[in-house]
């Protein structure tokens, strides 16, 4: 493949000898035609002229050899024509062959600003039909970021639930809300600095490498029981494997925590549809379905966010994840029942102990049919953090440190080759700590890890204030929305009408 900027060379070399070959023909016809050339132009101004140079010859009989304005526009005639007759200025005595074209830019100054001004008007009246009539212009409005973002709900599945949510509006620093934490963020959170230490440098001198303290420079301590234990709490559950032997019903699959659920039914039929001896109208179906289930999420979203308490601006400091309501957990199994015995899922299943290390696969491998992005799930960050920066850790060079955990566990297991079900987090651990000690500990730093008051509270509600509505939301404007149940994998659906998105577009949500 030709490098670009190869290319660009070879278009600018274009350019350039075009330039030069235009240049060139000018000059040629300028040298082989120029008394046809300035005979042309000299005649054509001395007929436009005749009255303006009559006015001219009189200023010059009673003694004005020069008037503004008038002497430029007779330029042409009275130096470069130089007219045997005072009052009709077309019999020329000068030799046209003479004349330079520096003097035919000097009898052309006046004449382009007289040109100029005369077609001044009908220059605007060009420009203001274009601004009133031009399609490009007839479509174009002015709106900042909050009204475009209005204006785009009804195209966008994901503005359907960040638009009126609006983030921008929620403390971007702490809170459920914020943006995945950092190592040093992540760390603050957990309490897991128990102290400072001095920062160990290695020096070589004479070819011998040694480890000194750096007193100028303190760093963190980390208590690694506790960061043990948050990874084991993300890594979530063993895998429990069902007998092939024996005929087995979704049901069995109902120990899976609910999003591991909706991330399986997404992503596991999907990992299935590699198996290159697959039908291919099953394969048809599966990439469609697939992208049913996506919008059939956003859709479920779009629905019960805006009407649940938790996800207002006064709650974005409730600790702990927000319950998935509304989705259809039966169908769901039903799906991962489905190809749970799929040759590529038992492959899968035989290597892997814990869902979440599985699910690690699965997504992978789906991903070879496409890219299938974390933002397809966007919406899963408002309500597990963990689940969303799991599924961002998949794939990526960089962890975050939400997700650390099934990561840090799937990798061991890859290179052994076989299910592990002791929980191992030493790559998690020595990256973790690696990056952490890229932070030095300020004084700031210092005291919050000495007193760490979280803002952060933990408020339940419960099932019943959440399916009566006892609570106080700003957002009861789609309570009047009706939903399809007649989907197109058989499943109940949630559709939301276009006019219903319009209307509480109107309403600003």
């Amino acid at each position: 493949m030709a490098d670009p900027k190869d290319k660009l060379v070879h278009e600018n070399h274009i350019y350039i000898f075009t330039v030069v070959m235009v240049l060139v023909a000018f000059l040629a016809v300028w040298f082989a035609y120029k008394p046809q050339i300035v005979g042309f132009l000299v005649y054509t101004k001395g007929i436009l002229i005749i009255p303006l140079w009559w006015i001219h010859s009189l200023f010059k009989a009673i003694g004005l050899n020069y008037v503004p304005l008038l002497s430029e526009l007779v330029y042409s005639t009275e130096h470069l024509c130089k007219p045997t007759n005072n009052w009709l200025p077309l019999f020329c005595q000068n030799k046209f062959s003479e004349v330079t074209i520096f003097q035919i830019s000097k009898a052309s100054q006046a004449w382009n600003l007289l040109i100029f001004l005369l077609a001044t008007p009908w220059i605007k009246k060009a420009y203001d039909r274009f601004n009133s009539e031009h399609p490009a212009r007839g479509f174009i409005k002015s709106m900042n970021l909050e009204e475009f973002i209005e204006e785009q709900i009804p195209n966008q599945r994901h503005l359907q639930v960040f638009g009126p949510l609006d983030l921008s509006k929620y403390d971007t620093n702490n809170g459920h809300f914020k943006a995945l934490d950092s190592t040093y963020e992540f760390a603050n959170r957990h309490e897991l600095i128990t102290g400072t230490k001095e920062r160990l440098v290695n020096i070589t001198i004479n070819g011998v490498t040694k480890e000194y303290n750096d007193k100028s420079e303190t760093v963190p301590i980390i208590d690694e029981e506790k960061f043990l234990n948050v990874l084991r709490a993300q890594l979530g559950d063993l895998w429990i494997t069902l007998d092939n032997s024996k005929e087995t019903t979704p049901d069995e699959l109902s120990y899976l925590s609910d999003v591991d659920t909706i991330l399986l039914a997404l992503y596991l039929p999907v990992a299935c549809a590699t198996d290159e001896s697959m039908d291919d109208k099953e394969f048809r179906k599966i990439k469609k379905d697939s992208t049913t289930l996506i919008n059939y999420y956003w859709d479920i979203c779009t629905k019960n966010i805006p009407s649940n308490p938790l996800f207002t601006i006064e709650n974005q400091y409730v600790e702990g994840d927000r319950k998935l309501v509304g989705f259809n957990f039966d169908f769901l199994r039903k799906r991962i029942h489905k190809y749970i015995k799929h040759p590529v899922a038992t492959k899968i299943f035989k290597n892997h102990a814990y869902v979440r290390t599985i699910l690690c696969e699965v997504v992978l491998t789906a991903r070879q049919l496409g890219v299938m992005p974390p933002t397809d799930i966007r919406w899963l960050k408002l309500y597990n953090r963990t689940a969303y920066a799991f599924i961002q850790n998949i794939g990526r060079p960089s962890l975050f440190s939400e997700g650390l955990g099934p990561i840090s566990h799937y990798l061991i297991e890859v290179k052994l080759g076989k299910p592990l079900e002791e929980p191992d987090f030493n790559i998690g651990l020595v990256g973790f700590e690696y990056e952490l000690l890229s932070f030095a500990m300020t004084e700031a730093r210092q005291k919050a890890a000495e007193d760490v008051n979280s803002i952060i509270r933990v408020v339940e509600f419960t099932d019943k204030e959440l399916n009566n509505g006892s609570y106080n939301s700003k957002n009861n404007s789609k309570d009047d929305f009706k939903y399809s149940d007649d989907h197109v994998f058989d499943m109940v659906s949630v559709e939301i009408p276009q006019d219903e998105i319009q209307k509480n577009k109107q309403k600003g949500f």
